[in-house]
């Protein structure tokens, strides 16, 4: 998956007016595999899970989270797309430096949260 590939996870797996994606496909991988609210590890933040996509029921956002801070918020309803990348090291002493850091989502997802509750409130506006 490449950033031009990334709209068409809000359109259904088309873009420009083609189906470069099959919808049957964007549907199965965008929909929840297990709830998380009948989990045995607490999870505050998302509802479910499924194909390494994470669900916000209460926003209607998906999540895809990677190693070093990194995100991705795909928000259908809003036609939305959000990223959010960080420096995790690039060398085995940094990534040691960052893995030994206290809290892995500091600001970042917050401020990616917030960056999207803003964005919603302009469009909806």
């Amino acid at each position: 998956m490449d950033p031009k590939t990334l709209p068409t996870h809000t359109q259904d797996g088309q873009w420009g007016g083609r189906q470069v994606i099959p919808k049957d496909w964007i549907e199965l991988i965008t929909a929840p595999q297990s709830d998380l609210e009948e989990s045995h590890v607490p999870n505050h933040l998302y509802s479910h899970f499924g194909f390494q996509w994470w669900f916000q029921e209460e926003t209607g956002t998906v999540w895809a989270n990677g190693y070093g801070e990194h995100f991705l918020m795909v928000d259908p309803t809003h036609d939305l797309v959000l990223v959010e990348r960080n420096f995790s090291g690039n060398s085995l002493l940094s990534t040691a430096r960052w893995l030994s850091s206290g809290n892995k989502f500091s600001g970042s997802l917050w401020e990616l949260i917030d960056t999207h509750a803003m964005l919603v409130k302009i469009s909806d506006s």
